[in-house]
Order: C-alpha cells, then structure tokens, then sequence
C-alpha cells in the first residue's frame, strides 16, 4: 500500500516524537511581547534598530578579567609553570593547538594570498604557527600587579562603574594556614583605587586556578577540603569587606570546572572521570553554600552570589527527534544541577552516575546570579560538535583564525536571560520571597576584526535590552574583556578593548571600544535627562526603571 506523507503529516509525526521524549523547547515559548520576532531562534536584524536600547538607571557597565590572566608571577598554581601539571599542559594544549592549524592553515594561507597578492613564505607560515598556535605559561601577562592604575583608567576612559576581576588565592595564602598580609593589601589598593575613580569592584574569588598545595590534597575532588576555601574567602570578607559591591565564588563551577576539568579532561588535573565529575561538582556548590554563611558571619550586608556558564547546545536538523533527544540530554547536563540546586536545595540526576545530594541552606546562598555567555553550538548525531554554522550567523574570528567553539548567536543570550529568570529567579521567590537580580558577568569576543567587535556588542547589549523589557531583572554586563590577555595556553584570542604594549606595557584603546563607550555616555546622559532619554552619536538609550517587573 502506498501512502503520501505531506510535510504537515511529518510535523504532526515529529511533535508526537518530541512529545514522547520529552525534547521540548522552554526558549520557543510565547513572549509576552508584541514582537513576534523574539520567540524565534533567529531574529530579523535588518528591522531591528541596534543603536536604541532601554536599562534602569542603576545599570552597570563595566569589563572582566582574572588574575592569572593579567597579573605577572601567577606560577604556583595549577595553570603555573611551577604545577605538576606543566608538562601536561604542553602536551594536551600543543595538540589541541596543532589540530587546530592543521584544520585552518590552507584558510589562512588563501586569506593571505588575498590580501598580499602571493603566497605566504614557509618563513611567514612558521611565524603565524609559532605566534598564534604553539602554548606558552602566562609570564608577565599584562602585568596588572605592578600596574593596575592603568587598568583603572582604562575603565575610566571607558566610562565603566564597575570592574569585575579575581584574586589571586595562591598569592594570598601561599600554605594551608598562612596568609600574606602584602598581597592582601595589594587587593586593599585595587579597590580602593577603583573606588577613588568611581567605578565599584566586583571580585571573583575563584576564577580556575587554585594553590598548588590546595591541589596537592585533592582539592575540591575532597569535601574536607572545603574548610580550606572557606578559610580564604572569610579572610578576604574580613579584609575587603564593603569596599566590594558584588562578591562571586566560583567562575562557571559546574561547566568551566567540574565538567572541563573532571569529565572532558580539558583543564588541570585533566581527568575524565564522571563519578569524580559528580563529586566535584556536590563539592563546588557546597562550598559556595558554606563561603556565604561565613560571609553572614563576617557582614551580612555583603553581596554574595555565584555564577553560570551557558553554552546552549542545538540541533543541526529540526526535524531529527534523536539529534532533539541528544541535546536536551547535553543542556540538562549544564543547567539542571544549578538550578536544581538553588531553587530545591538538591540535586537529583544522572550524569552518567547518579547524583543525589541534598543542602537545605542552597536556595538562602544567594543574593544575586551572575551568567556568563558568548555562544551556543549545533550537534549533528554522529558527527559530534558540527563546524558547521547557520547562515545567517558569523563565526568569531577572522579567516583562516576562527574560534569553531563559537558563532555570533545574541538571540541566545536573550535565551539564557530568559530562561535564568524562569528556571532560578521566579521559583526562589515563589519558594523563598527573595528576588534576585541578574548580572551578566562575561560575554565578549576573541577577534581581530574591529568591525565584528563592534557588531557583537551592538546585538548582545540589545538582546540583553529586549530581556530587560521582557521582565528580566538585569543589573549590569560585563564585556570580557578589558585587556588582551592570557587565553589559557596563548595570547593570540585577542577579547580585549586595549591592546597591551609588549614593551611598556600601556593600554591602547581599540577602535571598537567606541561603541561601548558612546553607549555608556548615552546611559550617563539618560540619568540626569529630565526625560529619562540620552544620545550620544546615533546611540539612544532610554531610562525606564518601571520596565523591570517583578512578576
């Protein structure tokens, strides 16, 4: 018998399929808002006015960084020269690095042809390799320690009011019951330089790094080393204390570290070992629970929260149920710990091991939630992490020198905004009457091409502008990052919005910093604009503080 299956008939197939697996898709819910466009996957950017945004007046807009990243002697931890994992590092860092070349050296060969009329000498190919694709430890960095005023004015030039960078853990207790009172200063000066120039400090307190004696125990694969972490964020309360607007305990703990370095052995110890990855990851949370109750100790009135990684996976193919299923599995594995977590107090999941646990205090740990974002991927069933990327999406790179990891994807920040503000936000204050406000903590671009620079910011603060209209308590973004820094293995992922002197070390201004800036001064205008509205250069910003509803 022969039947004719119409594409409606395999729509009508494939949601009964999704349905029975459960693939839904939370993001694809109907906005409230009048734009149709903002439901969907991809927006119509070429009816969308990039330069006019809408922020409550308290917004901060500030720029990241991480001590290893850009402060000199950063060697007596794990990513440090001095690390048991040195050796290691080289190795599964050069081949992770050599992969990548070989994939893109003929782009980057065609793309020079291009723009020098000849072909690169092997002389200039051995160059590019050994400057953009071979490991090195971070060295100097940008020598933040010795000159941090530069950076303050930096941020100054910029127009930020915040700063969001870490401290060095293994600078201020170099062993497991001392503390150095001079590298605690130095923290003392940063912020009170910050502070002096108008711009409030917001400290990471754990940004991927950690002593090498703290290693050497086991680390966070231990619950009683929790104690010992505890010990360093009490010291820094005590010695910082309300110098510092918003407190983070751990950059990205369930991605960035348990999973990166536990189940995908992308990071030191480099293990991939998912009954550890459980355990790490019950240990990180824990001891973000127990550093906030030390911190009700020293001051309550400090703010103290933590914050998420989100790197959203999706389907190549919309219509394969399997890809759908495989994506839904590889999304609960970064989200449904975390808010699981803070919005019941347990977890209970697989992972592939099952992971139950229970902290009751989890869901009064938080004053604030912080996301980092910067892009998602699509997965093909079979052929793993497709390279492949949407049309109507850009690669983060220039030719030849793309990062595979990330496309241009703002419609996925609104994603993650929205669903942050569904999934933690709502139930807490449902569960608990407390409201928490979300800061977006890192989103930024590696590239050379100012021009793409500029592009990504305009359409991830509007993304973040359009969540801010839609009921999402955003308090502040954080562009990563302030510098071109220390990229974990290299220094050729150039983030930054100054460039760095290699020979004084001075921060020079890039020409996509404008954007960033004329929107700030637009904010800064709005503020004290008798109608709330401020433009600077073609950028408009508006002031309606009553757009943010606490529903």
């Amino acid at each position: 018998m022969h039947i004719n299956i119409t594409v409606g008939m395999m729509r009508i197939l494939l949601t009964a399929l999704l349905g029975f697996f459960g693939a839904t898709n939370d993001y694809c819910k109907t906005s409230t808002n009048s734009c149709t466009d903002i439901t969907k996957k991809h927006w119509t950017w070429k009816r969308i006015n990039q330069n006019e945004y809408i922020f409550p007046s308290y917004f901060l807009f500030g720029a990241g960084t991480s001590a290893h990243q850009i402060e000199e002697n950063c060697d007596n931890n794990t990513w440090g020269k001095n690390s048991r994992y040195a050796q290691q590092l080289r190795i599964i860092k050069q081949s992770e690095f050599d992969k990548t070349w070989n994939e893109q050296k003929d782009n980057w060969c065609k793309n020079f042809y291009k723009v020098y009329c000849r072909k690169p000498t092997q002389a200039e190919i051995n160059q590019h390799k050994e400057e953009h694709f071979t490991f090195c430890f971070a060295g100097d960095a940008c020598k933040s320690w010795q000159y941090y005023k530069k950076d303050v004015q930096a941020l100054k030039q910029l127009g930020c009011s915040a700063y969001r960078f870490s401290v060095a853990w293994e600078k201020i207790m170099p062993t497991e019951d001392t503390f150095d009172a001079a590298a605690l200063q130095h923290y003392v000066d940063v912020c009170d330089e910050l502070i002096a120039n108008n711009i409030k400090p917001v400290i990471t307190l754990y940004h991927y790094t950690e002593p090498l004696w703290f290693d050497a125990k086991g680390g966070f694969e231990k619950a009683e080393n929790i104690k010992y972490y505890v010990a360093f964020c009490t010291k820094i309360f005590e010695t910082l204390g309300d110098r510092v607007h918003l407190y983070l305990t751990f950059n990205s703990p369930i991605g960035g570290i348990a999973l990166n370095s536990y189940h995908q052995g992308g990071r030191p110890p480099f293990k991939k070992n998912s009954k550890v990855t459980c355990q790490v990851i019950i240990n990180l949370l824990d001891a973000h629970v127990a550093a906030y109750k030390a911190k009700e100790l020293v001051n309550p009135n400090l703010k103290v929260g933590i914050l998420k990684n989100t790197h959203q996976l999706d389907t190549w193919n919309k219509w394969n149920p399997i890809d759908h299923l495989v994506c839904k599995m590889g999304n609960k594995l970064q989200d449904d710990p975390f808010y699981q977590f803070f919005t019941t107090g347990k977890i209970d999941m697989m992972l592939p091991f099952k992971i139950q646990h229970e902290n009751k205090n989890a869901p009064y740990s938080l004053d604030f939630v912080g996301l980092n974002y910067y892009g998602h991927r699509y997965l093909k069933v079979g052929l793993g992490l497709s390279k492949k990327c949407s049309p109507k999406e850009q690669r983060c790179g220039t030719p030849g020198n793309y990062h595979e990891s990330y496309t241009i994807y703002p419609e996925g920040i609104y994603r993650a905004l929205m669903s942050m503000h569904e999934r933690l936000i709502k139930p807490l204050r449902q569960n608990t009457g407390r409201h928490l406000p979300i800061y977006v903590t890192e989103n930024g671009i590696g590239t050379n091409d100012e021009n793409q620079r500029t592009e990504f910011m305009k359409k991830y603060l509007y993304a973040i502008s359009r969540a801010i209209q839609n009921g999402c308590d955003v308090r502040g973004y954080f562009y990563w990052s302030l510098l071109d820094n220390y990229e974990w293995g290299r220094y050729s992922k150039c983030y930054g919005l100054f460039k760095v002197a290699k020979d004084t070390f001075d921060r020079i201004i890039k020409p996509s910093a404008s954007h960033y800036m004329n929107l700030i001064a637009a904010h800064t205008k709005a503020g004290i604009d008798t109608l709330k509205t401020g433009s600077v250069n073609d950028i408009t910003v508006h002031i309606v503080d009553t757009q943010v509803s606490i529903q």
